[in-house]
């Protein structure tokens, strides 16, 4: 009787967790075709990744940055998966090869940098800091590798 009770648990617990995983996967993702106007689907995905965030994989945060159809709130949005979610540098790398917008991408470089620079090259910083977009962001970025790597 106990290993049948144990059983019905461990069931139990393997289709919870699948159920979430699923759930994770489609979670703020809404059809294009709904009687909403673009932006009020991106506010609606904005609100919920703010809300879900917790739920949501690297990968699966990005992926509804990505379905924004504006391109100021896949920006945002895109800046909240490299806060929230990125634990490495790729990752963070990967968001920053996606920003349209020069400040925004050199505030992702900044976060890259500063919160990877344990991980990385000499090499590695002088790269990110290369591809600041504005030179005095530039200039700084390459004393910080020269001083901090």
């Amino acid at each position: 009787m106990e290993k049948l009770r144990r059983l019905s648990l461990f069931i139990f617990i393997i289709c919870s967790l699948t159920s979430t995983a699923s759930l994770a996967k489609t979670v703020c993702l809404f059809p294009k075709n709904s009687q909403l106007a673009r932006d009020q689907r991106d506010a609606d995905k904005m609100n919920c990744l703010r809300t879900q965030i917790h739920r949501l994989s690297f990968n699966n945060c990005t992926q509804v940055a990505r379905s924004m159809e504006y391109s100021t709130t896949a920006e945002e949005a895109k800046l909240l998966c490299l806060y929230e979610k990125a634990r490495n540098l790729s990752q963070c790398l990967d968001v920053v090869k996606s920003l349209e917008y020069p400040d925004s991408g050199d505030e992702a470089r900044w976060h890259c940098l500063k919160n990877f620079s344990h991980k990385m090259s000499k090499n590695d910083c002088r790269k990110i800091s290369d591809k600041m977009s504005y030179p005095a962001q530039k200039n700084r970025a390459t004393v910080f590798c020269q001083s901090e790597i």
